[in-house]
């Protein structure tokens, strides 16, 4: 059986961007299902072209692992990860007081929104005539 035209070209770009590193995998594994995938086929389908699949298996071991963009931390000097920790450290002391900032000024904000709701329901409520100091209903849009 074989893969239509249009699906066999998914395959073959979707291989490129598996092997170069370039396609985004959920699992970072260089697998024919990944590719499948990345091409949007159904593995059934990528299962079909056989000579693509045996193409990428010889690529696959060519393939040199492309390296990371994140150096390996064994590789760096101690001071720099301590750097980097300490980094981090001063970030995460930071992200927590603006977290303590932005629930204070929520809390805030909800309850100015509780007293202005409050303020406009007793604005919308029963008008008291000065002149009789009779209680008058108010009046209902449309009717009745």
């Amino acid at each position: 059986m074989t893969v239509s035209l249009h699906n066999r070209r998914k395959l073959e770009e979707a291989m490129r961007r598996v092997l170069d590193g370039s396609a985004s995998i959920a699992d970072g594994k260089l697998t024919w299902k990944n590719v499948a995938a990345v091409a949007g086929v159904s593995k059934a389908t990528a299962d079909r072209a056989v000579d693509l699949r045996d193409e990428f298996r010889r690529q696959l071991e060519q393939h040199t692992p492309v390296p990371s963009a994140r150096p390996d931390p064994v590789s760096r000097p101690r001071h720099e990860l301590e750097q980097e920790l300490a980094r981090v450290r001063r970030e995460n002391t930071d992200l927590k007081q603006s977290t303590k900032v932005l629930h204070s000024v929520i809390l805030a904000l909800t309850q100015e929104n509780e007293r202005l709701a409050r303020r406009h329901r007793r604005a919308e409520a029963d008008v008291v005539t000065l002149a009789t100091g009779e209680q008058k209903p108010k009046q209902r849009k449309g009717g009745a």
